[in-house]
């Protein structure tokens, strides 16, 4: 229900919702609703719900917003050499840029753009799952911060939905934890990183010399903590 109501704050509210009988979304016992009904009648939303086995009473919602968005996702996963554990985040960005792109029945505008009434963005669009490089202030540099490299390395997992544009996703290969930065360097045509069979390898002497980097990253940074093959 939150990544629902998230929806609906960035898209308004819909009239009706065609569903499926997952009974996590409708009752199969009548007389008794769940608490995504409950939310649907007091929001004024009306369920339209499909015949058992009949998938494609759901029209285009059933393959453009299924196969179609699920296998998008599947192929920038296996692109990236991910594990399934990122696939929700693949499935986002494949969602933020389906509606970015144009179409032959709309006369090559976007949804975005009949949505909004404006051209979407697409300037920060970064490829998926390639290197990112985070500069950090002295703050978060820890003891000796002024001593410790600016520059740590991480995977692009795209953006960060509820921020502005330029703020991305960047899992933190040494924490693996995903952080949210505008501060970044991407690096998507692997330019100082080459794909070996137990990860990433940074060519540093090439990184050090770059000059759109802040700084160089140090030995410790560079070490991948996380295997980024399956």
């Amino acid at each position: 229900i939150r990544g629902f109501k998230e929806v609906l704050l960035g898209y308004g509210t819909p009239r009706e919702i065609r569903t499926d009988r997952n009974t996590t979304l409708v009752s199969s016992h009548p007389g008794l609703y769940t608490k995504f009904e409950e939310f649907c009648l007091e929001k004024g939303i009306a369920l339209k719900i499909s015949s058992p086995q009949h998938h494609d009473e759901n029209g285009t919602a059933e393959k453009a917003g299924g196969r179609d968005l699920y296998e998008a996702a599947t192929c920038r996963l296996k692109t990236a050499n991910l594990p399934s554990e990122f696939w929700s985040m693949a499935v986002v960005q494949s969602a933020m840029a389906r509606n970015r792109e144009g179409r032959a029945h709309l006369k090559g505008k976007t949804p975005f753009e009949l949505h909004f009434g404006i051209k979407p963005w697409i300037g920060d669009i970064r490829v998926f799952g390639c290197p990112a490089f985070v500069t950090r202030d002295k703050s978060q540099r820890g003891a000796n911060g002024a001593f410790r490299s600016r520059v740590f390395v991480g995977i692009n997992l795209g953006w960060q939905p509820q921020s502005k544009h330029g703020c991305y996703m960047i899992y933190n290969l040494k924490t693996k934890r995903v952080i949210n930065t505008p501060d970044v360097f991407f690096d998507e045509a692997f330019e100082f990183v080459q794909r070996t069979s137990d990860g990433w390898v940074v060519d540093s002497a090439r990184l050090n010399a770059n000059h759109r980097l802040l700084d160089s990253v140090n030995g410790t940074d560079l070490k991948a903590s996380y295997k980024t093959t399956t």
